[in-house]
């Protein structure tokens, strides 16, 4: 709130100009109290920098049950305002029925320290999700896929388990929706036999493997099949047919290769060795426009 603002609402509650302004200027010249001044010491003893520490008289916070400091940290030049604020009070857990504990507490915004490291780059990038989906056939098989899904996720593979049973083409196009490459199948078939299909969605292939060779089978596929190579978040596997651009602007659409909206083959932003709006590869599909 600016100054002026400030003054209009002491002025607005009753008090007369000359006074408000008065009272303010009181508040702005005022020095710190001898507590206030010995927990800035401590901070500088601590080894907070001078320039990080930044006495402010007129700071106010909206809550009436703090007895002492109150402080705000801001994040440099981030923009995001406030990032966390908080202050001392000495009555407020006996005021709510526990013991009376003095006490220091500190509330974070949440979004706003999101803001800031995406702007200042310290959020990693994530390419996708799971690494398998393990399918659900069939109701006596439940608890069994589950079981596959806890044995993977204890090698450190991220596993989604589809949640009801369905059809076989829905679950995969979940995964297909996902870009997540590999997929288990438990039947009655591969229960009885002690064995679990793994099929690579990228390639089509698919195989049946003993169960305690199961998480090798799907760590080698991620390490070294069509599925270790990782496609953006914003493409899908290559598919022969008509589909949607999965780019950010979803401007135009392909078939096999070959634009049928988008940006001129003339553009600027076309290019590639395709001499047309989308161009394919076996492996992934990637509008160049976009």
């Amino acid at each position: 709130m600016s100054r002026d603002a400030v003054l209009a609402e002491l002025v607005h509650k009753g008090l007369a100009a000359d006074r408000a302004a008065e009272a303010l200027e009181r508040i702005e010249s005022a020095e710190p109290s001898a507590n206030l001044a010995e927990i800035i010491g401590a901070a500088r003893a601590l080894g907070v920098a001078d320039d990080s520490l930044c006495y402010t008289p007129t700071l106010a916070r909206g809550l009436d049950y703090y007895t002492g400091m109150i402080f705000e940290v801001h994040l440099g030049n981030a923009g995001a305002g406030s990032a966390a604020g908080g202050g001392r009070y000495d009555n407020l857990i006996g005021g709510l029925g526990g013991p009376d504990t003095p006490a220091v507490g500190v509330g974070f915004g949440f979004d706003r320290i999101v803001e800031a490291a995406e702007a200042g780059g310290l959020v990693p990038g994530v390419d996708r999700g799971a690494d398998v989906l393990v399918t659900q056939l069939d109701a006596s098989t439940r608890d069994e896929a589950l079981q596959l899904a806890g044995a993977l996720r204890g090698q450190g593979v991220a596993v989604e388990v589809y949640p009801q049973t369905d059809k076989l083409g829905k679950q995969f196009k979940l995964a297909d929706a996902k870009n997540i490459p590999l997929a288990l199948m438990l039947g009655s078939d591969e229960l009885r036999a002690g064995q679990v299909t793994v099929k690579d969605l990228r390639s089509g292939e698919q195989q049946k493997v003993a169960r305690e060779a199961m998480a090798e089978t799907v760590r080698r596929l991620l390490d070294t099949g069509p599925a270790a190579r990782r496609w953006p978040s914003w493409s899908r596997p290559y598919r022969p047919g008509w589909a949607t651009c999965r780019g950010p602007r979803r401007r135009c659409r392909w078939r096999r290769g070959r634009a049928s909206a988008g940006p001129p083959a003339t553009s600027p932003r076309n290019t590639g060795s395709v001499p047309h709006c989308c161009r394919s590869t076996r492996r992934a599909t990637a509008c160049t426009w976009c």
